[in-house]
């Protein structure tokens, strides 16, 4: 009887030590998932600007660059979630992007809740100079065009950076299909070029803002089922730096 009574203490350690031994496992188990899944990012992006960002021209209907971004996003292991808020008004020339974020408290609403923000935006600035001198437009013109663009981004940064300390900005240049209609303006390239230029130093003079050259890849996106970059334009977007 001495025996079985230790055989059966014997056996029903055992068990406890295995079901011990089963939970512990168990348990670091869930909590090694948890840790994975707290690490995993939760994009939450805000995109502003003109057609670009609005996805005017897309002919897949895939809501333009921003809907082609999210849905590069959400495929990523280390992506947990994506959010996206569009705010692209076709035809908006900054000093009107400007005005609707001033005035329209969602936007800054979700300005302020965003943990990554994007900017398509100066491309109608340019096309108003062409508009108002139309072959008569001379470089002048959109230098001085470019300055006031230049001081009036600096001001939309500023305010975005007012309503959000620590999101990443990213600003685009200029799409440029302008050189197709404009042929004979032999100088327009370097007008963009230009533009683009004073752009991107503008951008690099604000903590966490990059200039991106996807403008582009997202001109070439409409109707097409590639897009040049898009891996490199994905991992920007939750990468901690811009």
């Amino acid at each position: 009887m001495k025996n079985l009574n230790k055989k059966k203490y014997w056996f029903a350690g055992i068990a406890i030590i295995i079901f011990a031994a089963i939970l512990t496992f168990y348990f670091v188990q869930k909590e090694q998932e948890r840790k994975r899944e707290e690490a995993r990012i939760a994009v939450n992006l805000v995109a502003m600007g003109d057609s670009l960002t609005e996805g005017s021209g897309d002919e897949k209907d895939n809501g333009g660059y921003v809907g082609i971004i999210a849905s590069m996003l959400s495929k990523r292991e280390d992506v947990r979630s994506v959010k996206t808020e569009n705010y692209g008004v076709g035809g908006n020339r900054i000093d009107q992007l400007m005005k609707r974020l001033d005035t329209q408290p969602d936007f800054q609403k979700d300005v302020k809740a965003a943990n990554a923000i994007s900017i398509t935006i100066g491309g109608n600035d340019v096309m108003k100079v062409v508009r108002s001198k139309l072959l008569d437009a001379e470089k002048q013109d959109f230098t001085k065009a470019s300055k006031i663009f230049d001081q009036k981004l600096k001001e939309l940064l500023a305010e975005i950076r007012d309503l959000n300390a620590d999101a990443p900005i990213y600003v685009f240049g200029i799409y440029n299909p302008y050189t197709t209609y404009f042929a004979d303006f032999e100088v327009f390239d370097e007008i963009i070029a230009e533009w683009n230029a004073a752009t991107k130093k503008n951008a690099s003079e604000n903590r966490r803002c990059a200039f991106y050259f996807g403008h582009e890849a997202i001109g070439r996106t409409w109707g097409h089922s590639s897009w040049e970059g898009k891996s490199e334009s994905s991992r920007r977007f939750i990468s901690p730096e811009p």
